[in-house]
């Protein structure tokens, strides 16, 4: 299924989505939160705004959310899991599947404003894979298994 979205004739990605599409290995949820919290270290995505919706109209999350909630809570989440940890590899599956249900649901950021700025930040770790095809191209433009769209939509499998 694609999770690809158009909304008023531009595409327009849930960020529940976005550490699935890029396989985790590019944009984790932290990561993602980060970089549209204004972090400095991610400046390659300055500029990047996540939108959701109110009142049917589409509203802009600003940077302090994301760095007052998301992160807060993506770190409290980090802890939990740490705390309770039988080995790394149970905890950082735990991690995987909780932290994108910590992303807001409903909240998506411009295809046309992501991709080139992942695309920036990322060329060199493509180039080393040995892949011209951006990353969400790579996942089919934006397709998901089924399983994995109802957690980046949903939240839930």
């Amino acid at each position: 299924m694609n999770v690809i979205i158009k909304i008023g004739g531009r595409d327009a990605i849930p960020v529940r989505a976005i550490p699935l599409l890029t396989y985790r290995e590019t944009m984790s949820a932290d990561y993602l939160a980060k970089a549209l919290a204004g972090d400095e270290h991610f400046y390659h995505f300055e500029g990047l705004k996540a939108f959701g919706f109110e009142g049917g109209q589409a509203r802009e999350l600003p940077e302090a959310y994301w760095s007052n909630v998301v992160n807060t809570r993506l770190e409290a989440l980090s802890a939990e899991i740490r705390s309770k940890e039988v080995s790394h590899e149970a905890g950082l599956n735990k991690w995987r599947s909780e932290s994108i249900k910590a992303l807001p649901a409903g909240v998506f950021v411009w295809r046309d404003e992501f991709e080139p700025r992942h695309e920036r930040r990322f060329i060199h770790a493509r180039i080393q894979k040995r892949s011209a095809t951006p990353w969400i191209s790579m996942n089919k433009g934006g397709v998901l298994r089924v399983v994995d769209q109802q957690l980046a939509v949903h939240g839930q499998r």
